[in-house]
């Protein structure tokens, strides 16, 4: 879903590669960053996990970097996803003030 728009952006030929979501971390240092928040843990839903974990795992490691403490990460097998999404994807981010 893209917040802005509220509408889907990412429709399920597409896949985990396509995640707008992944494409917003920054990486610095040993920390990860989305949206000036450091990211502690995320969690996936994948709507065929057997067909796209192995493209999501590839996505996650391109985005977080292979030399990175990466944060914790939880993936998780669902029937199905709302609008026909095949990926849904949750952070817990915090920002020191």
């Amino acid at each position: 879903m893209s917040p802005n728009l509220n509408k889907v952006v990412i429709r399920e030929a597409d896949g985990p590669k396509g995640s707008p979501f992944l494409s917003n971390m920054v990486v610095s240092g040993d920390k990860v960053y989305f949206a000036g928040a450091i990211v502690i843990s995320v969690t996936i839903y994948l709507s065929s996990y057997s067909a796209d974990f192995g493209a999501m795992n590839e996505a996650y490691i391109e985005a977080f970097g292979r030399d990175t403490a990466m944060p914790v990460r939880a993936c998780v097998g669902v029937a199905a996803l709302p609008l026909g999404c095949a990926v849904e994807m949750s952070i817990i981010a915090a920002k020191r003030e």
